[in-house]
């Protein structure tokens, strides 16, 4: 078994099972992930020279489903026409004032985000909370894009997490998109990093660390994310950064992911130097 004991202390070098000294070194450069961004969405009214006249407007209020409601805001919000863009968001919380029907209320919600009113889009969502399965996936991750859109890092840190289900790692091949391109194709970034992001924001940069350490992605990837870990950490005493980075490798070891381990196993070599000690003992 493999078992990690505190850093150096007083002058006296850490043991790290037993007696042969194995030095490891790593050279990280620094990078940030990108800011989340509050996802935009597409445009799917054809481009016009002119907005709609007003009875038009008037029938879409009255008589419009959602999906002409929605076509409708892209409209306003490409004329600028700020006090339609009101009207129709207004009209879009109203429409379906109770519902039993994710699709209902996950196309509502669609329609509110593209109408720029992510605020409202979580109040829509609130309507109805699948409980498990691909329902309830497809609520958190909604759920997730109208927080992210609103700025709520609490909420959307919550969806996330909720997400794992208790196992951070598996945000790691959860690819979630974050805006277009100029052709239109997706961007995505991965669930982990975002939620990293969203702790980061919240002033939570321990918690940022110990997310992006339960990822396992190796090579120039991972040395960027133990790049920002150690960055993330630099304030915190070193006491309680090898805490972390022992948590982070005791779980790697358990889940039999050796290569992430000796990544960390690094990591904590690095911070021994630091320390003034002799590095990490080994048997």
């Amino acid at each position: 078994m493999v078992k990690l004991m505190s850093l150096h202390d007083s002058g006296h070098k850490t043991p790290f099972m037993g007696k042969t000294f194995v030095q490891l070194f790593v050279f990280m450069s620094f990078a940030v992930i990108p800011a989340v961004e509050a996802l935009p969405t597409k445009d799917s009214r054809a481009n016009s020279s002119s907005p709609m006249n007003e009875a038009d407007f008037i029938k879409v209020i009255r008589d419009g489903d959602i999906p002409e409601i929605s076509n409708a805001c892209n409209e306003a919000i490409e004329f600028s026409l700020e006090e339609r863009r009101e009207k129709l968001e207004k009209r879009l919380v109203l429409i379906l004032p109770s519902t039993k029907s994710l699709d209902l209320v996950l196309g509502n919600a669609e329609a509110l985000l593209a109408c720029k009113a992510p605020e409202a889009a979580q109040k829509v969502l609130s309507r109805f909370s699948p409980d498990r399965g691909s329902q309830r996936r497809a609520w958190l991750i909604m759920s997730w894009r109208a927080s992210n859109a609103a700025l709520d890092h609490l909420t959307a840190s919550l969806a996330l997490r909720r997400l794992a289900n208790g196992k951070l790692s598996q945000l790691e091949e959860e690819k979630l998109i974050v805006g277009y391109d100029e052709d239109g194709s997706p961007l995505t970034r991965s669930a982990l990093e975002l939620l990293a992001d969203h702790q980061r924001s919240l002033g939570n940069s321990d918690s940022a660390a110990a997310v992006l350490l339960a990822g396992r992605s190796r090579g120039p990837l991972g040395a960027r994310r133990l790049a920002l870990v150690a960055e993330l950490l630099e304030n915190l005493p070193k006491d309680q950064r090898a805490d972390l980075l022992e948590k982070a490798f005791a779980q790697a070891h358990g889940e039999e992911a050796w290569g992430q381990a000796v990544d960390i196993l690094r990591a904590l070599f690095k911070l021994e130097i630091e320390s003034g000690g002799d590095g990490i003992e080994v048997k």
